[in-house]
C-alpha cells in the first residue's frame, strides 16, 4: 500500500485502495497535465485500484494544458501521446477525455475559474490547489473562492495547497491569516511539513455542520453496487448507453425491450450522421452536442471497426446564406480549438460536392457517419449487461420488494432496485405523460451506388448505380436533408438520403410520397446528386427504412431522476430526437455520474436543464 505522504506521486492520489471510484479536483498550475499523467500511471501500476479514476482539471487556458502535456512526455511518453491525441478542439466550458476503456477520465473545465467552479458538479476525494502558477484568478484569501471549493469536496477530502516558490516549508494553512478562513469553510488545517516539490496534506474537509457519520478517507463509498438489481427499459441507443455506463461501474444490468432484437426502433437506423450543432454565440445546445460528439467518437473508435461501422469523414453543411450566419464559428481568437470543429468549407470541398465556390457552406471536421445498430449491439455486449427481448413493459410500479416491471396482463417481468426508463416515445406512457414527448416519424431512402453496367448502351448508363461514383460527394452532406454515400454492404456500396419529418405518426412502412420528399430536399442542397439519383427513384429501385423518434418541446434530451409523484425515484433517459448519436452516450454517463456522486461530464447548468420534470415545473 502506498503511503499518503512523503512521495509526490503518492500524495496526488492518496488512499484510494478498495474504493469504487476516486476523484481528484486539480486547480491547474504549471505541470497540471503532468500530475494527471502521474496519477494515471499510478492507477495503471496499482493492483487494488479504484474501478474509475476521475481527474477534474480547472484551467484558464487550454494552451497551458497542451504545453504541459508536451513537456511531460519524457516522464510518461506513452500516456503523453494518448493525451495529446485526445486533446483536440479544446474550447471554453466543460469537456471530457476518456482513456482505459472509460475507466480513466480527464474532465477539463476551461475558462474563468471562479465561474467554472459554479458549473462543476462533483464530490472530490483529493483537492490540489496551485496558487499563482496559472490560476491567479483564484485566491486562498478570498472566502467566496474557498466556499466554492468546499461545495465540491466530499467529507474527509484531503487538501494540498501550494502557494508556489514563495511558500515556506510549513503548511500555508498554519499561519494566523488563512487558518480561520479555511476553518470557517469546513477545512481543518494540519501541521504537516513539506519538502521541495511535495504535495503533503495541508487540510481535511471536515465541516462541523455535516453529518459526522459520513465516509472516512479509507472507507468504500456508497455506490450503485453490483448486488443491486438494475433494469433498463429500452434497448435503443439511450438504453444501451445507460446499461454500458452502469456496467462499467460494476453493476449487473438487465435490459428489457419489446422487440425481439436490440435497436428494433429508431436506433435501428442503417447509418446516421454524427454532426455537432454550431451557433455564433456557442449556446448551451451547441456545447452539449460538441461534448456528446467527442464522447461518442471515443467510444466507437474503441468498440467498432473503422470504415465498416463508422468513419470520421468530416461533414459538409449547406444552408441558405442568411441561415448560415447563425451557425458560423464564434469570432473568438482566444479559443482556436473551435477551428478543429468547424470552419468555412474549402473550394476543393465545394468542388467535390458539385457546388459553386460562392456557396454558403461550412466544414465540420469532427463529424461523420456511424451504424447505430452496430453501436447498440456493442454497448449491450459490455460485461455485466444482459438483454431480454420480447419483454414489453406496460407499467412500472413500486412494490414491497422494489420496483415491479409489469406486462400488459399484469404479469411481473422483473423486479429491481434501480430502474431507468429509456423506451423512446413509449417512455411517456410508462410515466403518466410527465415527459411531454412527441412522436416524429422519419423515413430514409436508400439504394445501391455500385453495380454492373456491362452490356448496356452508353445512352442507358447515365443514372445507373455504377455511374453514381462521380456524381455523389465522397463525404456526407447535410442541410435541408442529407446524403451519405459510399457505405459498404455485402451486395455493394450504398447511398442514403433523408430522413423525413412527420409529427405524430408511427408508420412502420415506407411511402412513395416521402421518397419524393427526400429527393426534393436533397435537390435544394445538392442538385447534381439529386439529378443523378432521380433515375433510381423513377424506376422504383429505392428502399425505405422507417422509424419513430422521441422529441421534446425544447429539443433537449431528457436525462435525470424523477423527484416527485408516484414515479419518484425512477431514472429517465430519452427524448434524443434526431441526435441520438450525439446525446445517448453523454446522457448515459450523466445518469451514472448523478447516481454515484461522480463528476458530471458537462456544465452543471446544462445537466440540470435535462431534468425529466422541467416541463411540469414550467407549468406550475
Amino acid at each position: 500500500m502506498v503511503a499518503t505522504t512523503g512521495s509526490p506521486a503518492a500524495a496526488l492520489h492518496g488512499p484510494w485502495f478498495g474504493r469504487t471510484s476516486w476523484c481528484i479536483l486539480d486547480l491547474a498550475g504549471d505541470g497540471s497535465a503532468g500530475r494527471f499523467l502521474t496519477v494515471w500511471q499510478a492507477w495503471r501500476a496499482t493492483a487494488d485500484r479504484p474501478r474509475l479514476l476521475h481527474h477534474v482539471l480547472v484551467a484558464s487556458d487550454a494552451q497551458l494544458l497542451l504545453r504541459c502535456a508536451e513537456g511531460s512526455e519524457s516522464n510518461h511518453p506513452e500516456l503523453g501521446k494518448l493525451l495529446a491525441a485526445a486533446a483536440y478542439g479544446l474550447t471554453r466550458g466543460v469537456q471530457r477525455l476518456s482513456f482505459e476503456a472509460g475507466h480513466v477520465t480527464l474532465t477539463l473545465a476551461l475558462g474563468s475559474m471562479p465561474n467554472l467552479l459554479r458549473q462543476l458538479q462533483l464530490q472530490a476525494d483529493r483537492l490540489l490547489w496551485s496558487v499563482g502558477t496559472g490560476n491567479s484568478s483564484l485566491q486562498p484569501s478570498n472566502i467566496d473562492h474557498v466556499k466554492s471549493l468546499a461545495r465540491l469536496c466530499r467529507r474527509g477530502a484531503a487538501l494540498g495547497l501550494d502557494l508556489g516558490p514563495q511558500s515556506s516549508s510549513r503548511s500555508p494553512l498554519s499561519n494566523e491569516q488563512m487558518a480561520p478562513l479555511f476553518r470557517q469553510c469546513g477545512f481543518v488545517p494540519t501541521d504537516s511539513v513539506r519538502g521541495p516539490g511535495e504535495w503533503e496534506l495541508d487540510a481535511v474537509f471536515a465541516p462541523s455542520w455535516r453529518d459526522k457519520t459520513g465516509p472516512s478517507l479509507a472507507a468504500p463509498l456508497p455506490r450503485t453496487p453490483a448486488t443491486q438489481r438494475c433494469v433498463v427499459v429500452g434497448a435503443g441507443l439511450a438504453g444501451a448507453a445507460v446499461a454500458a455506463s452502469l456496467a462499467r461501474r460494476g453493476c449487473l444490468v438487465q435490459v428489457l425491450d419489446a422487440g425481439a432484437a436490440p435497436a428494433s426502433g429508431a436506433s435501428g437506423l442503417p447509418v446516421g450522421l454524427l454532426t455537432p450543432h454550431f451557433s455564433a454565440d456557442d449556446n448551451g445546445f451547441s456545447r452539449l452536442t460538441r461534448v456528446g460528439a467527442r464522447m461518442t467518437w471515443q467510444v466507437v473508435a474503441r468498440l467498432l471497426p473503422h470504415g465498416l461501422d463508422w468513419n470520421l469523414t468530416g461533414v459538409l453543411e449547406i444552408r441558405p446564406a442568411e441561415k448560415m450566419r447563425k451557425v458560423a464559428e464564434p469570432a473568438d481568437d482566444a479559443w482556436p480549438g473551435m477551428r478543429d470543429w468547424d470552419r468555412p468549407a474549402s473550394d476543393e470541398q465545394l468542388r467535390l460536392a458539385g457546388l459553386a465556390a460562392t456557396s454558403a457552406a461550412r466544414w465540420h471536421q469532427q463529424a461523420g457517419w456511424i451504424r447505430a445498430e452496430a453501436l447498440v449491439r456493442a454497448l449491450l455486449d459490455s460485461a455485466g449487461v444482459t438483454f431480454r427481448g420480447r419483454s414489453p413493459v406496460a407499467a412500472v410500479n413500486r412494490g414491497t420488494n422494489g420496483w415491479e416491471l409489469l406486462r400488459a396482463d399484469g404479469a411481473v417481468l422483473a423486479t429491481a432496485d434501480l430502474v431507468v426508463v429509456a423506451a423512446g416515445v413509449s417512455s411517456d406512457a410508462l410515466l403518466s405523460g410527465i415527459l411531454h414527448l412527441q412522436a416524429l416519424h422519419g423515413q430514409v431512402s436508400w439504394g445501391m451506388q455500385t453495380g454492373s453496367t456491362e452490356g448496356l448502351p452508353d445512352t442507358q448508363r447515365q443514372g445507373t448505380p455504377a455511374a453514381l461514383h462521380c456524381a455523389l460527394p465522397p463525404f456526407p452532406v447535410h442541410g435541408k436533408g442529407s446524403l451519405i454515400s459510399g457505405i459498404a454492404l455485402p451486395s455493394g456500396t450504398a447511398w442514403y438520403i433523408g430522413a423525413s419529418y412527420r409529427r405524430g405518426q408511427f408508420e412502420a412502412t415506407g411511402s412513395a410520397d416521402e421518397h419524393r420528399e427526400n429527393l426534393a430536399r436533397l435537390a435544394t442542397i445538392l442538385p447534381a446528386s439529386a439529378a443523378a439519383l432521380r433515375g433510381q427513384f423513377d424506376a422504383g429501385e429505392v428502399t425505405a427504412w422507417c422509424g419513430t423518434r422521441a422529441t421534446t418541446p425544447d429539443r433537449l434530451p431528457i436525462a435525470g431522476r424523477i423527484e416527485t409523484g408516484p414515479h419518484a425515484g425512477l431514472w429517465v433517459c430519452t427524448g434524443m430526437g434526431s441526435r441520438g448519436l450525439s446525446f445517448a452516450l453523454l446522457c448515459g454517463e450523466l445518469l451514472a455520474a448523478q447516481m454515484n456522486d461522480e463528476p458530471w461530464p458537462l456544465e452543471r447548468s446544462i445537466g440540470l436543464a435535462l431534468s425529466p420534470e422541467r416541463f411540469n415545473r414550467a407549468q406550475t
